[in-house]
């Protein structure tokens, strides 16, 4: 009726979008699939629908049959800047990291600032995902230099990274410094308006300070999570105190409450947040079920590498993938996952390329 209707509000795409959204964060992908065929055959000429589509074959770990539904959406938006960055994040996901470059280096010479600030962002990422997290730093401060209004969310970028590079007590600090704006005082439930980023950069923060093993503070920063979010306009801030109640029966060696509590983290079966996949992949090869951990990384790869699932590279999930494959005795998938991970950081940073040495 919207389409017949010719004017006004696309409705139509809003309601298309919705259901296959839907469906991914319910982790049902053969129906997000028939959503989006259905809009393609309402809107042949809509990008967004070919886009749609394609983003639900990559979540499915599909990148033969989503890279050229995602090429048709580029050329059905005339190069638009937001589905040639849609593009990128689908190479970077599905590995082809060349490709990726060389996309990357042709936004960078745009003359368009908002579109070189983008291709910054995603160079950030590529040298990430090539265990360049060094380099990935460096570019992130560039462009922080470039354009000012990235700097809260370039900072988080750097703090993650920083993680990744053992610099724990560094990366909570960077995450704690956007937690309030400065000069605010909160009290606890903390108002929904200024409750999304103090949830989430708390439990960033903690996440961040959780391999230091310190669980007297960890359990502060979960109490704080549960008893300050609950009025959070986001649901995702309702559960984030399960993930830090994780990590702290982790450091305890109880790996079936782990379990328990990194279960009740996950908010949606895709593009969440990649560090409770991995934790609680973490708890079930520690109970001995590897075959349950491949099933729980798989949701990682249901990812654009954006919002929640920028924090763990497509690279270290394959690494993580090499590993249980290993302790299931899957030595065929093992070979390839081990394949990719030492394809993506044959020129990493040292701290990254330690790694290497544990895989079998």
């Amino acid at each position: 009726l919207a389409i017949e209707a010719g004017t006004g509000p696309c409705a139509q795409c809003l309601g298309f979008s919705n259901l296959v959204a839907l469906h991914w964060i319910r982790g049902e992908h053969d129906h997000a699939a028939e959503w989006g065929r259905r809009w393609i055959r309402a809107q042949p000429d809509g990008a967004s629908a070919w886009a749609s589509l394609a983003w639900t074959y990559s979540y499915m770990q599909r990148p033969d049959s989503a890279l050229p539904l995602m090429q048709r959406a580029l050329s059905l938006s005339g190069g638009d800047t937001w589905a040639s960055q849609e593009y990128t994040r689908m190479l970077l996901v599905g590995r082809r990291y060349d490709a990726a470059d060389s996309v990357i280096a042709a936004m960078e010479a745009s003359p368009s600032p908002g579109r070189r600030e983008i291709a910054a962002d995603l160079r950030a990422l590529l040298e990430r995902e090539r265990g360049r997290v060094e380099s990935a730093n460096r570019v992130i401060e560039s462009m922080m230099r470039s354009f000012p209004a990235a700097a809260g969310f370039g900072t988080m970028m750097r703090a993650g990274n920083l993680r990744m590079l053992g610099s724990h007590q560094e990366a909570a600090r960077l995450f704690e410094s956007g937690a309030h704006s400065p000069g605010e005082r909160l009290s606890l439930p903390v108002p929904p308006a200024s409750a999304r980023a103090f949830c989430w950069h708390h439990a960033l923060a903690a996440d961040a300070l959780a391999p230091l093993g310190d669980t007297v503070r960890l359990a502060a920063y979960a109490d704080t999570l549960q008893r300050g979010c609950r009025d959070s306009f986001y649901g995702r801030d309702w559960r984030l105190y399960h993930h830090v109640r994780g990590l702290i029966a982790m450091r305890g060696g109880r790996h079936e409450e782990a379990e328990r509590e990194f279960r009740q983290a996950v908010w949606s079966a895709a593009e969440g947040w990649a560090r409770t996949i991995v934790e609680l992949a973490d708890a079930q090869l520690a109970l001995g079920r590897p075959r349950d951990a491949i099933a729980t990384l798989r949701a990682g790869y249901a990812t654009r590498l954006d919002a929640m699932g920028r924090y763990v590279p497509i690279s270290e999930l394959d690494y993580r993938m090499a590993r249980a494959f290993a302790q299931a005795g899957e030595n065929d998938s093992l070979r390839v996952y081990a394949g990719h991970v030492r394809r993506a950081w044959r020129d990493a940073d040292p701290e990254i390329r330690r790694l290497l040495a544990s895989l079998p």
